[in-house]
């Protein structure tokens, strides 16, 4: 299901990760792996056409803006507010 015919930011990354070990102890591994990248001013976009994804209500992933202490106008810069305050926090303490 195409979620839009706008050209967006967030993306599945899709790759493989593996080991090879030689000598006494041979061992071996190869196993596939995907990485979200989602930009937050598109993920209403992203997960409205998927019931396990939310930013409104309950489900398995779910983005609340009431989770962080910043209320802004969107989700990236209540995000980005949340960590630097939470940044000066770790540092203030050192």
């Amino acid at each position: 299901m195409p979620l839009q015919n706008t050209l967006m930011k967030s993306c599945i990354y899709k790759g493989t990760v593996g080991h090879q070990r030689r000598g006494a102890a041979a061992n071996r591994f190869r196993y596939g792996l995907f990485m979200m990248y989602l930009d937050l001013d598109e993920l209403d976009t992203v997960f409205k056409p998927f019931w396990f994804w939310s930013t409104s209500k309950p489900a398995v992933a779910r983005f609340r803006r009431s989770a962080t202490s910043v209320i802004a106008s969107t989700l990236s810069v209540c995000i980005t507010a949340s960590m630097k305050m939470s940044n000066s926090a770790t540092l203030s303490s050192k």
